[in-house]
Formats: C-alpha cells, structure tokens, sequence
C-alpha cells in the first residue's frame, strides 16, 4: 500500500511541476518561444518523475545509503548543463523546482520507512 501511495504522490508531485512551470512562464514569458520550449517543459517533468522512480527502486533494493539520494541526481544536473546557452536564467529556476520537489519526496520516502531494513 506505502509503494501505491508513492507512486500516486510520483505522479502528483510531476503535474504540479509541470503546471508550476507553465505558471513561470505566464509570469515571465519568453520573448520568442518555439515548440522546442513546450518540449524542453515535458522533458523537465519527465526527468522529474524518472529520478523519483529510480529512488523509490533504489529504497526499495538496496535500502537507505547516503548515496542513494545523489544518484539520481546526476542526470537533472547534466542536463541543465546542456540547455543552460539557450534558457540561461530560467534553467536554473526549473532545476531549482525540480530539486526542492526531489527532496520532498526522498523525505516522505523516508518518513514512511519505505527502504529496504538492512539486516
């Protein structure tokens, strides 16, 4: 039952991300948007919900390390450096969402003793 609850609270966390980067957008819009910005969006929640995947099957397998958390962390950060020439500023401000959701979710992963007990 606790991994149905953390999958359902995968998939909410992902849709308020990607409507809390919608209303950046309205906010401060992008002078010329293009499509690859709508799919660049997509791509930021899809990051999202994959590294909370990863880390749910990491507690659930290999149990709580300090490691754990970092590695799926690699790949929101490499990717950000790739499109940090073409949205400089918001780039950031979407890696620093994704962050702050990401250790969210690894503190309600780790408040419901989800990880594997070592024993």
């Amino acid at each position: 039952m606790r991994i149905i609850i953390a999958v359902v609270l995968n998939i909410i966390i992902s849709i308020i991300y990607l409507l809390g980067m919608s209303l950046l957008d309205r906010l401060a819009p992008i002078a010329h948007p293009d499509i690859a910005h709508g799919l660049t969006m997509i791509a930021w929640t899809s990051i999202l919900f994959v590294i909370q995947f990863l880390l749910l099957f990491l507690f659930l397998f290999l149990g709580k390390n300090k490691f754990n958390f970092f590695i799926p962390l690699i790949l929101p950060c490499v990717y950000e450096l790739s499109i940090l020439d073409v949205y400089p500023k918001r780039s950031f401000v979407w890696l620093f969402i994704l962050l702050v959701l990401y250790i969210c979710y690894y503190l309600f992963l780790i408040k419901c003793n989800l990880y594997k007990k070592s024993s």
